[in-house]
């Protein structure tokens, strides 16, 4: 996030170029909000191919013929040597077990298009904030879209959680990113947008994306209250622990607030039911909401070096999930149909099918949001509400979330974000840009 504004007067430029310049700018910031927005349309070949992943593919060679060194800064060429690592680590484990054809295609497939993928929009994005912006609102059209043109199996049950909530969702992040711009409250505002949003979402049953509104919400209260101080505390451990020590405390607080509400039937009696059923073990909530990494993590014991292969199948670690779970004294549940080891994370999902180098891949890309919301500004900004919830969501997708379909070019724009917030931090970047 920009702590400041360089001054430096633009260089001369020739008069008869900037028409064509600004029809150029145009153009991208075009094709930038197009790539999320046409995510509605997808083909089903061996897996999910969404057009998103097409158009990115389509335009990485010109991109690259134009700005393609820009891929050897440091922080890509890490991501693109890790997930190279990953890659070939989920290569050598398919060789090893022998996988089939209709699994390793899309394993090989999605670590593919993660690749490419991120290097077409670190070209695109890097560096420009009006374009990340631009790509947010497009994510959020796109859902929207989907939600009529291409729902999800689940939107009908849940309309809300897997279906036009997440799209609302963003609309009202942006807008309160625009609001810190044109009042003088702005940070004020804008946090109690979010406050909405979260307590929204926590009504409507979306749980996390609640969470996560909050803790955003949050983390603009202490910038905008403390956000100089905090910068000038002289050594970065501090910093990094008052900020971490008030993110806990607000998500404890939140997590209260929704147990006390859940448990009676403050949020309406599906709420109610679904609280108790997944809080009646002896694990709690958390668990009950997530009970997939008492098996996950059992399977990478059982392998902890090797993966067991694109989309791994074990019957018994689905049998075993259910029977932990009455164990423990939750609802058993019901078995997997294609007896996918259970995992539901980035992290542990890479772990469990190529090994320990796909879990080392994803431990590097969770260090970038850590390392973004860590690192206090002197002063809020436009980009703050924005980067704060991608900056959480990617922290939740990488612990809680599987990795795959629409995530490929999501979850790219994400580390992208990171990337440029962290490039903000260093002094030649405003340099670099205004050139």
């Amino acid at each position: 996030m920009p702590n400041s504004v360089s001054n430096t007067a633009p260089p001369v430029c020739d008069a008869s170029l900037i028409g064509p310049l600004l029809r150029r700018i145009k153009m991208l910031d075009v094709i930038v909000f197009l790539i999320p927005a046409t995510q509605f349309f997808e083909l089903k070949i061996v897996g999910r191919l969404f057009f998103s992943d097409m158009l990115l593919a389509l335009i990485l060679p010109v991109l690259l013929v134009d700005y393609g060194q820009r891929l050897r800064a440091r922080l890509p060429m890490i991501f693109i040597s890790f997930a190279l690592l990953w890659f070939f680590a989920q290569v050598a484990t398919d060789i090893v077990r022998v996988t089939v054809f209709s699994d390793y295609v899309r394993g090989w497939a999605k670590i593919g298009f993660t690749l490419i993928n991120f290097c077409a929009l670190y070209l695109l994005l890097y560096g420009h904030q009006h374009r990340l912006t631009v790509y947010a609102v497009g994510l959020a059209t796109g859902g929207l879209i989907s939600c009529f043109v291409n729902p999800s199996l689940y939107a009908a049950d849940y309309p809300w959680k897997f279906g036009y909530g997440a799209p609302i969702t963003w609309f009202l992040i942006i807008l309160a990113a625009r609001i810190i711009s044109h009042r003088r409250k702005g940070p004020y505002f804008a946090s109690g947008i979010l406050v909405g949003a979260a307590a929204l979402n926590i009504f409507m049953g979306f749980r996390s994306l609640g969470g996560i509104c909050f803790l955003t919400a949050s983390y603009m209260f202490v910038q905008a209250e403390w956000g100089a101080r905090l910068a000038s505390v002289s050594t970065r451990p501090r910093q990094a622990f008052l900020i971490g020590l008030v993110l806990v405390v607000s998500g404890v607080a939140v997590f209260k607030m929704y147990d006390y509400s859940a448990r009676y039937g403050l949020l309406g009696k599906d709420a109610q039911e679904k609280y108790e059923t997944q809080a009646s073990g002896e694990f709690g909530l958390l668990f009950g909401g997530r009970s997939e990494v008492l098996v996950s993590s059992r399977a990478i014991l059982d392998s902890p070096f090797l993966g067991h292969g694109s989309w791994a199948k074990d019957d018994q670690y689905s049998s075993l999930l259910i029977e932990l779970r009455r164990q423990a004294g939750y609802v058993g549940g019901v078995y997997n149909e294609e007896d996918l080891i259970p995992t539901h994370s980035h992290l542990l999902g890479a772990w469990v099918e190529a090994g320990l180098l796909g879990a080392i891949f994803w431990a590097w890309v969770l260090s970038l949001p850590v390392r973004v919301l860590l690192r206090p500004n002197r002063e809020i900004d436009s980009v703050t509400p924005l980067a704060a919830f991608v900056a959480f969501l990617l922290i939740w997708d990488i612990f809680f979330s599987p990795y795959g379909a629409g995530l490929r070019f999501i979850t790219p724009y994400y580390v992208v974000f990171m990337m440029t917030c962290l490039g903000w931090g260093c002094r030649t970047f405003t340099t670099r840009v205004n050139r």
